[in-house]
């Protein structure tokens, strides 16, 4: 590729290397990218409302868009969910792997005015370990959604269509809050665990 492509990008993440990555990938392919890194507790960035161009590319970011700032997107808005479409929401990590889940993965969408809810576009799967822990979940995730992270946007800069996958989202939106209820159950249990307590 020896120039970027025309093109208007508004690029939201969360504040890990993981997105630092992603955001200077997009910004060697699109010519104008306006990018947000943003974690839950921090103020709403302007730029987001005032933003108008292309895309919105979302990776790994819990901020919620709202229609009208979607509708700002004159070709499309997707999100790079680091979870299988099982685990609409947060905490898919920990849920998958106290499930007993054999596979995991990123899931690839476009964005409407639900959460992890619009059509999915492509998904990575990949086998979990049997000595896999959350957070060793969620840096092999997190290698998977930069991956195809790479594979849609190239395919964004070569004008070709995204593809259209036939998996459907689970019923499910696990929610902070119900994740939150979750873990605390959990430690509480593991104490019982190792105080002899049922």
């Amino acid at each position: 590729m020896d120039k970027k492509k025309s093109c208007d990008v508004l690029f939201i993440g969360d504040c890990s290397f993981w997105s630092e990555a992603a955001c200077e990938f997009i910004s060697s392919l699109f010519s104008r990218v306006t990018h947000v890194f943003w974690e839950s507790g921090m103020e709403e960035k302007p730029e987001v409302s005032a933003w108008r161009g292309d895309w919105i590319i979302s990776f790994k970011s819990d901020l919620i868009l709202p229609e009208h700032v979607l509708s700002h997107a004159g070709k499309g808005a997707i999100n790079f969910h680091p979870s299988s479409p099982k685990y609409r929401g947060l905490g898919g990590y920990h849920y998958a792997i106290d499930n007993h889940d054999a596979c995991f993965g990123a899931t690839c969408h476009y964005m409407d005015k639900y959460i992890d809810h619009g059509q999915i576009i492509q998904t990575a799967e990949f086998r979990l370990s049997p000595t896999e822990t959350p957070e060793m979940l969620r840096y092999r995730t997190a290698v998977h959604s930069l991956t195809l992270l790479y594979d849609i946007c190239i395919k964004i800069y070569h004008d070709e269509p995204l593809p259209r996958a036939s998996i459907g989202w689970g019923d499910r939106l696990f929610t902070d809050k119900k994740l939150k209820s979750y873990l605390s159950r959990s430690r509480r249990t593991t104490a019982h665990v190792k105080t002899g307590e049922k």
